[in-house]
């Protein structure tokens, strides 16, 4: 036992250096944890398995994830924990729980909301609204509930992911079928293969490199034997029409989000950012890299590399940059969509002019119209009938009224100056499909 307090003082001494990195332990922990779940990583990389478990990063990263994402992440802005994706609107179906404001309601604190929602089946999603009223009476709380989503302006919503729903966290892109590499892991449900529970699931993918996706079914027989359960895996996808999956984003494998659009080589205009390893650049763990460069303006596109020297040096970390993409047969880029730069998410044909017909849609900027943040335009159009495109300008009197912003419409393309749009054409890919 004398390796324990050695453990200690290497775990603190590795916090102040590096925010705990761990290779023995083969994940990465922020700097935002605290120095006991670090600790408690040296500890039985040091003492051995043997005598101390190791659990998952999830497990041992629930409560100090869950409690930095409800500091956090809010659905108003866009921000989810992992586990959830995003959606405009609220849930309806409501249910009751242990502490809540109003009876027949989920309405609880914040810091509690996400860790709640995660253990209870019932709660499908995390809700926050930007309605003065709801604030007054239930300051600095979220409302659970369940069933799916329905269009409200004053709401959003967290949604726990579902590959079968064709719902993934940011940093993860649908597909269907399954991955072919099983793995063990700890906490599965069947030797060999990694099955966890829905809640633990995608936390601990991100954190494992072995996991490159979560997969649900829609088997009878599987979901029997391991309900409320998901099967994590690695390896390539194999077409399996009773699954789908929650692949890990990689522009080295040619995986980008459905607004963001594939390009070989890596940008160039560096900027810093919170966490980043490197001063003067933005290089950040995979699993936070999609999401920071939604909200970062400055962001113009997630980069990586196949180059060994610097994957040994900046390991599972993915780097974030500006401008445009220059040619390097190292390096692979999903690069943010724009009109104006003459690139269209997959699924879209760039046009000159603007949609024709507007249509009112939650969180617009302007009434009667659907103008949103340029990080929520291609997911809110592509999931929307209504929308046959995305638009920007080059108008600076429009800009400056309503900054990193696109605006949304239907009908068709008219011709009108210093704009450029995005349209919706027949794709049969397959959905969140890269197209090169």
């Amino acid at each position: 036992m004398n390796a324990i307090p050695k453990a200690i003082d290497e775990a603190a001494a590795e916090l102040a250096n590096d925010g705990c990195n761990s290779h023995q332990a083969r994940w990465t922990c922020p700097k935002a944890v605290v120095l006991g779940l670090c600790v408690t990583v040296a500890i039985a990389a040091a003492v051995g398995t043997a005598h101390m478990p190791v659990a998952t990063p999830a497990m041992m990263m629930d409560n100090a994830l869950v409690g930095f994402a409800q500091a956090k992440e809010s659905p108003q802005d866009g921000s989810c924990p992992v586990g959830y994706a995003w959606q405009s609107g609220n849930l309806k179906k409501k249910f009751n729980c242990h502490g809540r404001k109003v009876k027949g309601h989920c309405i609880l604190p914040k810091h509690e909301a996400f860790k709640a929602c995660s253990q209870i089946p019932a709660c499908q999603g995390v809700s926050e609204t930007s309605n003065s009223g709801w604030l007054k009476a239930y300051p600095n709380r979220y409302t659970l509930a369940g069933g799916l989503p329905v269009a409200n302006r004053e709401w959003a919503s967290c949604v726990k992911s579902s590959p079968q729903g064709h719902l993934c966290p940011s940093d993860y892109a649908w597909r269907s079928g399954k991955p072919n590499k099983k793995f063990n892991c700890y906490g599965t449900k069947v030797k060999g293969h990694c099955i966890l529970p829905k809640h633990e699931a995608f936390k601990a993918c991100s954190q494992i490199p072995a996991c490159q996706g979560v997969s649900e079914t829609s088997h009878s027989g599987w979901l029997k034997a391991y309900p409320n359960s998901y099967s994590l895996a690695g390896g390539l996808l194999v077409a399996n029409r009773e699954w789908a999956s929650c692949v890990k984003l990689s522009p080295q494998g040619y995986l980008c989000p459905s607004d963001y659009a594939w390009q070989s080589g890596n940008l160039k205009k560096k900027f810093n950012c919170h966490g980043t390893k490197v001063k003067g650049h933005c290089i950040l763990p995979k699993h936070k890299a999609f999401l920071v460069c939604s909200q970062t303006p400055a962001c113009q596109g997630v980069s990586e590399t196949s180059n060994s020297g610097w994957l040994k040096a900046y390991p599972n970390s993915y780097t974030l940059a500006g401008g445009l993409p220059v040619a390097n047969s190292e390096w692979a880029s999903c690069v943010k969509p724009s009109p104006q730069g003459g690139l269209c998410a997959p699924g879209y044909a760039l046009q000159l002019g603007i949609m024709n017909k507007d249509f009112e849609c939650p969180g617009s900027k302007v009434k009667g119209s659907c103008i949103i943040p340029k990080h929520e335009a291609f997911s809110v159009c592509s999931h929307t009938p209504a929308c046959q495109g995305v638009s920007e300008t080059s108008n600076l009197m429009e800009e400056k009224a309503y900054p990193h912003t696109y605006q949304l419409a239907g009908g068709f393309v008219v011709a009108k100056p210093k704009w450029m749009t995005c349209v919706k054409v027949k794709f049969t890919a397959g959905e969140n499909s890269v197209i090169n």
